[in-house]
């Protein structure tokens, strides 16, 4: 991009820099002491980030499924599901559902 005379923007940098950061413990960490065994450990820093950093985006994600599954969906009775296909699925059956058939009344049985 520097060729073109182009810069990233500061958010996507700062991201980046973050990510560089991430979970190395020159650029700080926590001591962790067992209080029974005395044993240490050192636990780096995260960046916190989703944009780059691998492991903080799936962490993020397992929480945020977690919360789904412990305290939402069991509250709230289920009203729809969302079948998705692949592309070229997609554009066979909407072939055959244009002409007046029903791909989902054959898969119905299938998924239950």
């Amino acid at each position: 991009m520097a060729e073109q005379g182009k810069e990233l923007p500061g958010y996507v940098q700062r991201e980046f820099e973050e990510f560089l950061q991430c979970g190395r413990l020159e650029h700080g960490f926590l001591r962790v002491r067992c209080e029974s065994c005395h044993a240490e450990h050192l636990v780096a820093f995260s960046c916190k980030r989703r944009g780059f950093c691998p492991s903080c985006g799936a962490r993020r994600m397992a929480e945020s499924a977690a919360l789904l599954v412990d305290e939402v969906l069991p509250e709230q009775p289920m009203r729809q599901w969302v079948l998705s296909f692949p592309f070229q699925l997609r554009f066979l059956f909407g072939v055959v559902c244009g002409k007046g058939r029903n791909p989902t009344l054959r898969l119905w049985p299938a998924i239950f």
